[in-house]
């Protein structure tokens, strides 16, 4: 590779970090409320805010309007944090318990001692966790649980709707987060004793977001 080649190349690996850090960044502030519904995004603003230049904020502002995060508005360079409705969320989470519930139950049998510690390593730093981070921990958790599934488009499916969900309903302070601790534990015990039924009845009343 001659020199100008390694040049583009390392720039490219520099650009793509920036991206990939900027998109995470600003997801995880629409998600755990941070950047609440209705929230105007300016480019410039943004570029501003983070240091950067216009041109990875507008490549991120389209990838987080892919997403459904987000959507345009009639002024250039300008995005509204996209609003659910009340009907719109309690639509998001039947389809979730359909097709979470649908994954465990078959992943259920491969439940091993390694997912056992996995589970409980992750939930020991969702107890700790403070509301900014629940989130992206307490999805550690299903997607944990999801990788022991062959269902590949339900994984798929399920995944995509954890990550275009407004923020948390049911998670809004410390109490909160105690209790989803708490379900996880339980669902944890229901695995070790190998009771699907408990498991999969928990889950259903887990899953309200």
């Amino acid at each position: 590779m001659n020199k100008n080649a390694a040049k583009t190349s390392n720039s490219q690996i520099i650009k793509e970090s920036i991206e990939d850090k900027l998109y995470y960044k600003i997801r995880e502030e629409i998600q755990n409320g941070t950047l609440p519904q209705g929230t105007q995004l300016v480019q410039d603003n943004l570029a501003i805010k983070f240091g950067v230049s216009r041109i990875p904020v507008r490549s991120v502002l389209q990838l987080l309007e892919k997403d459904r995060l987000i959507h345009r508005t009639n002024k250039k360079g300008s995005f509204i944090v996209t609003e659910y409705r009340h009907s719109d969320i309690t639509e998001m989470i039947e389809l979730s318990k359909l097709i979470e519930l649908k994954i465990v139950a078959e992943a259920f049998p491969g439940f091993n001692d390694l997912v056992i510690k996995q589970l409980e390593k992750i939930n020991q730093k969702i107890r700790k966790s403070s509301l900014a981070s629940f989130q992206k921990l307490n999805d550690d958790f299903h997607y944990a649980l999801f990788s022991y599934t062959n269902k590949k488009l339900f994984k798929r499916f399920a995944t995509d709707l954890r990550e275009t969900r407004p923020m948390f309903i049911s998670v809004k302070d410390t109490d909160g987060i105690i209790k989803a601790s708490d379900e996880h534990e339980l669902l944890i015990e229901h695995i070790r004793s190998k009771d699907l039924d408990g498991f999969s009845k928990l889950y259903n009343q887990h899953l309200n977001w």
